[in-house]
């Protein structure tokens, strides 16, 4: 998929299913033309990517994460394993990203967080990080 010049890969969709997603992903992922990888953990699948993607020295700094607010580390209150890698992950990193879903939350949906995050990566490259960092 291609918007605003740029490029979203969506490995189930993008991939033929006799390579395996998960060789395929690794091997596109860690890439050095990739810039950004982002992951919305919504399932115990997704939580596994998650898991593999953050242990991963190429990925895990291109790696943003972005979790419903009732399970991110400073907004919610879960105390699972799974929040306290996002903690640790968003300590090392700084790229865990709170979402909501419906029912009046305050939080963004989870596609305007990418293409938010998305765009400004695009313009910080495009005209320069001296702009945006002082």
């Amino acid at each position: 998929m291609r918007r605003d010049g740029i490029v979203a890969v969506i490995p189930e969709d993008d991939f033929p299913s006799e390579i395996g997603f998960d060789v395929a992903e690794r091997c596109m992922l860690g890439r050095g033309d990739v810039e950004l990888v982002f992951i919305n953990v919504e399932s115990w699948g997704s939580a596994t990517e998650f898991g593999g993607f953050y242990m991963d020295k190429r990925i895990a700094p291109k790696l943003r994460v972005l979790v419903n607010y009732a399970y991110h580390p400073l907004y919610g209150f879960s105390r699972s394993y799974l929040s306290n890698a996002y903690l640790t992950f968003m300590a090392v990193y700084g790229h865990v990203y709170a979402y909501g879903g419906a029912g009046g939350c305050s939080f963004p949906t989870a596609s305007k967080v990418i293409l938010k995050l998305a765009r400004r990566y695009k313009e910080w490259k495009v005209i320069g990080k001296e702009i945006f960092i002082r």
